[in-house]
């Protein structure tokens, strides 16, 4: 480790403060997570990229063009208006299913719509006939030896926990606690369901883009070209995810090869990422690639 930086409070009613073992919410982070539980059956030949979304999902059968890589580089012009709640992920699936909409003048565009990487999740469960939790488990947090991730619903009372915090931005005083609505997050199936701290979270994202956990599915996984590719934007020489809601806000920036990150996870939502964003850029920029 070259440098880290903790500032704040985990939680401000107990004046517990932020640290290299508290764990936050990352949001949107999580769906490179899920391509690499996804990279798990591509390199056991039991999908492959051109795997028409039909062959899981009837609902398609009418778009037979619509592939497993269009979802994973979100270009499949299938989008939903908000996050569906379920209290199990077979129910999230249903919902996303009945309510999505094909577009298909988007068709072939990049269009960031979650909606892709929930239908990923999905797809992994029915070729393991494991729960996504039990994949995330058997991939991650038991051959990675990660301590400090769990899903946000097994939180239980663990202070490592920081509590999410809503602000106007990032030097306002006064906090609003963030409430959170657990079926709108179980809802977040393969896209937002997990605290993380920031060492295990570079643990995981190290292990996918070195290969270890991707595999041969490596570099189809991380297309070059394009916007976004595997749960990662890849236009800038290195990989870049975000993730923001329910009072959390985190990045990453990842060299191709791991060596080399920059990562903030932070415990306040706040409409002015772009501030955080772009410290982050230029210290990817001068150090890390």
């Amino acid at each position: 480790m070259v440098a880290q930086y903790s500032h704040g409070f985990a939680n401000v009613s107990t004046k517990q403060g932020n640290g290299l073992k508290t764990m936050y919410e990352i949001d949107s982070v999580q769906k490179s997570l899920t391509a690499g539980i996804l990279a798990q059956q591509l390199n056991a030949n039991k999908v492959q990229f051109t795997t028409p979304l039909a062959h899981f999902y009837p609902r398609f059968k009418p778009e037979p063009q619509l592939t497993v890589a269009h979802a994973l580089h979100m270009t499949s012009g299938l989008s939903t208006k908000a996050t569906l709640p379920g209290k199990t992920d077979q129910a999230v699936l249903a919902a996303n299913l009945r309510k999505l909409t094909y577009q298909p003048k988007n068709f072939g565009k990049f269009q960031y719509t979650p909606v892709n990487y929930v239908l990923l999740a999905g797809i992994s469960e029915k070729l393991t006939h494991r729960s996504y939790r039990q994949l995330f488990t058997r991939t991650y947090i038991k051959p990675l030896g990660l301590k400090q991730t769990r899903f946000a619903d097994a939180l239980g009372q663990t202070p490592l926990a920081a509590q999410g915090y809503y602000a106007k931005d990032y030097h306002q005083k006064q906090l609003t606690v963030a409430k959170p609505n657990w079926d709108l997050i179980r809802g977040e199936l393969g896209t937002g369901q997990v605290f993380m701290s920031v060492l295990d979270l570079y643990h995981a994202e190290q292990a996918l883009v070195n290969g270890k956990i991707t595999g041969a599915s490596h570099d189809l996984l991380y297309v070059k070209k394009g916007v976004y590719s595997g749960g990662f934007y890849v236009k800038q020489p290195y990989y870049q995810a975000n993730g923001t809601g329910y009072g959390y806000n985190g990045s990453i920036a990842i060299s191709h090869n791991g060596q080399n990150a920059v990562l903030y996870l932070s415990n306040i939502q706040t409409n002015n990422r772009n501030q955080l964003l772009t410290a982050e850029r230029k210290l990817m920029v001068k150090y890390g690639q």
